[in-house]
């Protein structure tokens, strides 16, 4: 069997998005068990977790004696229910408060597959899926206690839904309510993970669609008679309980005192200019850096496409969006990777061009060179000499990554 017809095989019906959560857990996995805590916030989650483990308040979020009230309740009711399966509040091990971030970074790559192949088909599909859950970003979100990478799950998910929807309205694969269903599933749980980040990039898809279409006959096809329905009775409840137990505060804190700072101004010194996300992607997104260049090539040569289309106003918009947010973490853009692996995925399916081969070559090449070398920096600077040979052998796969898939490329 050649590798042409396994991947065939490996892409068909329901395996493409299994064998793309598998890429992307194979990824994040090993940082789960091997990594200490990172940052404080992944250790304010853990520890806001697992309070409420120990309290029974499932509804108030707080850290130590403080409340909490930055992120709505959702990762920490997923932290809450894995650490229940799989150990125990009291034991404070910090793998189990981030397998719901391993399984969303998994969400992301079934999603992104599921989703891609509605329009470039089920080969390419799988190949995108791969490449978001390999990335370097989605693969060390997977392993941190925080929001993101869940959230990146269940919003690639969202709008998985909403292209197949928008494919079905172009003679692509019918849908099911099953579709629709996912559609508010997913932006539901997005809402209860992060807040409006979900709203603002599937609002900002949707808008920059029927802009350019100059149609919106698709959206009457998203169950606009049950969907919101089902986005209250999920999301409702919650927010009716910390409002009451709260008389209000949580609002006024996470909205006036988290959400407006960051649109207003460098929220806790995290400001940036803009382009930020931009020359940030490079490394980011490595090794699919490798195919960033040609997938934009080939992004705006193929735009008439609907696929295209819809990946374009999935980016675009969005990217922009927090490029001119002033408040600016190299997370932010985590829910548009999706969109540049579909479009690095189709641009695989046509001949690349010399600027998009050449240019994808050095930036990936430049990318496992400079990974390799903070490897190396790393382990001088914080490790011991028994260090020193994984150390060696992690930089030397990452420049080899670089350099080999750039020398393949041209």
């Amino acid at each position: 069997m050649t590798f042409q017809s396994t991947l065939q095989w490996a892409s068909r019906g329901w395996r493409g998005p299994a064998f793309a959560a598998l890429v992307a857990l194979i990824a994040g996995l090993p940082g789960v068990f091997a990594m200490p805590p990172l940052d404080r916030d992944e250790s304010r989650f853990a520890q806001a977790t697992a309070q409420m483990l120990e309290t029974g308040d499932f509804v108030v979020i707080r850290f130590q004696d403080e409340p909490r009230f930055k992120k709505p309740i959702g990762i920490h009711w997923l932290q809450a229910a894995s650490v229940s399966l799989v150990s125990a509040a009291e034991d404070r091990e910090i793998w189990a408060y981030r397998l719901p971030s391993l399984l969303g970074a998994m969400l992301a790559a079934a999603a992104c597959a599921w989703g891609a192949a509605a329009f470039f088909g089920p080969t390419a599909g799988l190949l995108a899926g791969a490449m978001l859950g390999s990335t370097f970003l989605l693969s060390t979100e997977a392993f941190i206690a925080k929001t993101d990478a869940v959230l990146c799950g269940l919003t690639t998910l969202a709008l998985a839904a909403m292209a197949r929807i928008y494919a079905a309205a172009r003679e692509g694969p019918a849908v099911s309510w099953r579709t629709r269903l996912l559609f508010w599933t997913g932006l539901s749980g997005a809402l209860l993970v992060k807040g409006p980040v979900a709203l603002v990039v599937v609002g900002l898809t949707a808008a920059a669609l029927v802009l350019w279409d100059r149609r919106a006959d698709w959206l009457a096809r998203f169950g606009w008679a049950w969907g919101p329905i089902l986005l209250i009775a999920l999301v409702g409840p919650w927010a009716w309980a910390v409002t009451v137990a709260t008389d209000g505060h949580f609002w006024r804190e996470a909205i006036m005192g988290d959400l407006a700072p960051k649109l207003a101004g460098g929220h806790e010194s995290h400001g940036a200019w803009p382009g930020y996300h931009t020359l940030g992607v490079w490394f980011l997104a490595f090794p699919l850096s490798l195919l960033i260049p040609a997938g934009l090539i080939f992004g705006w040569r193929h735009r008439a496409e609907p696929g295209v289309r819809f990946a374009l106003c999935w980016l675009v918009p969005a990217w922009l969006f927090f490029e001119i947010a002033p408040t600016k973490l190299v997370h932010y853009t985590l829910p548009t990777y999706g969109a540049l692996a579909w479009l690095a995925a189709a641009a695989l399916q046509a001949p690349i061009g010399r600027l998009g081969r050449w240019s994808g070559a050095i930036l990936a090449g430049l990318a496992g060179l400079v990974f390799a070398g903070v490897s190396f920096y790393l382990v001088s600077r914080f490790g011991g000499a028994a260090d020193a040979t994984a150390a060696a052998a992690a930089g030397g796969f990452l420049a080899a990554a670089g350099l080999v898939g750039g020398f393949m490329l041209v």
